[in-house]
């Protein structure tokens, strides 16, 4: 048995988006306020992760005055079988003041995972964390939260679904309200819709961004709803698996849901994927705070679980419980690839920079240099 440890992409990588075409991983992760937007990693063994492109590269976003934390948030990917599309959505957040987050989600597609990728196709303002299922029956949906701004109602908003036309780019019909969370953590956020034995499956994340995330789920045989939640009332992924009433609570900290017998906390915003060998996983954040603190210098990494399935069709942690592990079971008869180094060398005799290099907000990165002579 092979063991995968965490994180499986260290440093900042958070919101990590995970599909499988063929026999290859992908997994696309936020980049806020920093250019180029939208990092890329591949892998065949879901243990090592390779970044191999950013999205956002070309002037298709105006990052310029983007305030912190903002910018770019929680790309989604998704592969379209019937048209051999990939399908990237995202949300620009422009202004978080206050109460209202002004935000605009777009899609894009490509191709080829490398690019190039369509110019941006405007989805909605309506929240963020958009999402893009695509049903059996050759129909398109978006998930997303809708922002709540209205005072005594519960922050951040409901899960809404609305058909979408991705020729025209298009919502079809009206949104429908789903699901304010399925537990008591509430903050429902990153809604992502999956279809498994005649259930459409709703996995969100919610707790807030901070010590008491977690990745929660529900299920419907509509799409449009009632979705139940999973019988244990509980995150099915968290690093805090105390119970915790939340609703309505702007905390998005949570500092008294620290669990100090975990290196790893924040665990949440979680992905789902199938491999090809039968099995399934769910890629999630995480931070790992340095020890007797609450700073986490690594800022949201991407680390990941394995999953099963329940006998009466729940989604539940390998080992039963629902508390993020440092290391987890492999592929069966995937053997693990050699360890990448993450280590980045550039000479700078050529003007294309290494896919690692970013910059805050606008791109500026030059090199001014001389030979020396010997």
């Amino acid at each position: 048995m092979t063991l995968i440890k965490n994180p499986i992409i260290p440093g900042m990588a958070p919101d990590p988006s995970i599909i499988r075409v063929d026999d290859v991983y992908y997994i696309a992760t936020s980049t806020f306020h920093w250019n180029p937007g939208i990092q890329i990693y591949k892998s065949t063994d879901l243990a090592n992760w390779e970044l191999i492109n950013c999205v956002l590269k070309n002037g298709e976003v105006n990052l310029r005055g983007t305030p912190t934390p903002a910018g770019i948030w929680a790309p989604h990917l998704s592969y379209n079988p019937s048209t051999k599309k990939y399908w990237l959505a995202y949300s620009h957040m422009l202004n978080m003041a206050g109460c209202e987050f002004n935000s605009d989600s777009y899609a894009m597609w490509a191709e080829d995972i490398n690019g190039p990728w369509s110019d941006p196709i405007y989805i909605t303002s309506i929240g963020f964390d958009p999402a893009i299922f695509h049903d059996e029956d050759g129909k398109h949906y978006v998930s997303i939260l809708e922002w709540e701004t209205r005072q005594g109602y519960q922050a951040p908003g409901h899960i809404v679904i609305a058909e979408f036309n991705l020729d025209h780019g298009e919502i079809v019909g009206n949104w429908h309200r789903v699901t304010q969370g399925f537990t008591t953590r509430g903050c429902a956020e990153a809604p992502q819709i999956y279809k498994y034995n005649g259930y459409y499956y709703l996995i969100i994340a919610a707790g807030g961004t901070g010590y008491a995330h977690g990745v929660e789920i529900g299920r419907s045989k509509n799409i449009f709803g009632p979705y139940e939640p999973h019988p244990s009332k509980e995150p099915i992924i968290t690093s805090s698996p105390r119970h915790l009433f939340s609703l309505g609570d702007p905390d998005a900290g949570h500092f008294e849901m620290y669990n100090p017998n975990s290196i790893m906390q924040k665990a949440g915003h979680g992905s789902l994927v199938q491999t090809q060998t039968g099995e399934w996983y769910i890629a999630h954040l995480m931070s790992r705070p340095i020890e007797g603190t609450l700073l986490n210098p690594l800022g949201r990494e991407t680390s990941i679980q394995k999953m099963k399935w329940t006998e009466d069709g729940w989604l539940e942690m390998k080992d039963g419980s629902n508390l993020a592990k440092m290391e987890v079971e492999g592929m069966k008869g995937v053997q693990l690839s050699p360890k990448l180094s993450h280590d980045v060398h550039d000479h700078f005799t050529n003007e294309n920079y290494s896919v690692h290099f970013m910059t805050p907000r606008i791109i500026f990165l030059e090199a001014h240099f001389k030979p020396i002579s010997s």
